[in-house]
């Protein structure tokens, strides 16, 4: 089943709202991000959802890849200062 736009903008602001929790410059990896996701938002993603989400993000110029890619699971990602605007105006 596909999630509808409604459950995808909610999944997408749980996930800013986590790398905005994380002030480190090293970001968090998938799966760092599905955990924080589970325990605070009782939010089931796998890492590589959680991936395609951080991927769809740093399109749009939410989230940074703090990381370079090196092999898909050590990446890791960290909110952009637009992802903080977003927050804020969204009152996130």
């Amino acid at each position: 089943m596909n999630p509808s736009p409604q459950q995808l903008e909610y999944t997408r602001n749980v996930l800013l709202t986590l790398l905005a929790a994380n002030n480190t410059r090293f970001g968090l990896q998938a799966p760092a991000i599905v955990l924080f996701a589970r325990s605070s938002h009782s939010l089931i993603l796998t890492a590589d959802e959680a991936a395609e989400h951080m991927e769809y993000l740093a399109e749009k110029g939410l989230v940074i890849e703090a990381t370079k890619q090196i092999v898909r699971a050590a990446r890791a990602w960290r909110i952009s200062p637009d992802g903080l605007t977003y927050l804020d105006e969204h009152g996130l």
